[in-house]
């Protein structure tokens, strides 16, 4: 490279002249010069012409035109409604409320927690309260069945 003096005389120059075009640009960013204002012309627009719009009419299709066969437009089908009366329920059920259920580790009997009229019973399947007799259950619903109609009911908090 550049040893001695010789260096120092060819690049203390040029580093002079970055500097100072550094300094000069900033300089004269922030400086306050006169704007130079453009006159300018008024322009008009101009209206463009519209076109009328072609009107067309759209016949009836008579036949397929890629399978080349004649067209018939399906029947329509009537759905006819009919009226399913259904047998409301006159059965009036007891209030029931299924609460949880208990299960014993070593057999794995369960033993479902159920409200019927406001009483707090403990019912096994198979086993009948107020008439109402629990026929099936899991964690989240139990089934019971009162003078023959069944219903299920889920576990309230």
């Amino acid at each position: 490279m550049l040893k001695g003096k010789k260096g120092l005389y060819l690049l203390f120059p040029i580093v002079i002249l970055i500097w100072g075009t550094i300094i000069y640009r900033l300089v004269d960013a922030f400086s306050a010069k006169e704007e130079k204002t453009m006159q300018t012309a008024m322009i008009r627009p101009m209206k463009i012409p519209s076109l009328e719009r072609e009107k067309f009419t759209i016949g009836a299709v008579e036949r397929d035109p890629f399978l080349g066969t004649i067209y018939r437009p399906a029947a329509k089908k009537t759905i006819k409604k009919t009226s399913a009366l259904r047998k409301k329920d006159t059965l009036m059920w007891p209030s029931v409320r299924y609460k949880g259920l208990v299960t014993d580790k070593t057999t794995g009997k369960a033993v479902y927690i159920i409200e019927v009229n406001g009483m707090t019973q403990l019912l096994k399947q198979e086993q009948a309260v107020s008439g109402v007799t629990l026929k099936k259950g899991n964690k989240t619903s139990v089934v019971m069945i009162f003078k023959g109609a069944s219903k299920q009911f889920l576990i309230s908090n």
